[in-house]
């Protein structure tokens, strides 16, 4: 068995499982046989270039995705998952998004680090006076 089915196969099923669809339902949506989707996490079976892109598709996740285990060098950080994400929801923008994009977020983090690096400046509360009560 060819590594790289085998690394498809695992990362294939984990992301299938992590989604909670069924061997049926993926295969459904790709339009392929259900026994072809576990051969194909079993690491029986050679894949095309189409069929791979019909699974990736289904899964709503990039092609690369299905080649690469992250638990291999452990799992990611909280900080490298937000970056991935960040990365995944470019794939399939334009240049123009792209680059609106990373416009908006560099102004965006540039606000961020103004807001909460500047120190704030405290307003010396004053003290209520309490005048007594006239009858």
């Amino acid at each position: 068995m060819s590594q790289l089915r085998s690394t498809f196969g695992q990362k294939l099923r984990a992301i299938r499982k992590s989604q909670k669809i069924s061997q049926e339902g993926l295969a459904t949506r790709c339009g392929l046989h259900y026994t072809y989707i576990g051969a194909v996490e079993r690491g029986e079976c050679n894949l095309s270039f189409d069929n791979i892109e019909k699974i990736s598709i289904a899964l709503d996740v990039p092609i690369g995705d299905l080649f690469f285990l992250p638990e291999a060098q452990g799992p990611l950080s909280e900080e490298d998952s937000l970056r991935a994400e960040i990365l995944n929801s470019m794939l399939k923008k334009s240049k123009e998004d792209i680059t609106l994009g990373i416009r908006v977020l560099k102004d965006t983090m540039e606000w961020l680090g103004k807001s909460f690096t500047k120190p704030r400046k405290r307003r010396k509360r004053r003290k209520a006076e309490i005048k007594p009560m006239e009858a």
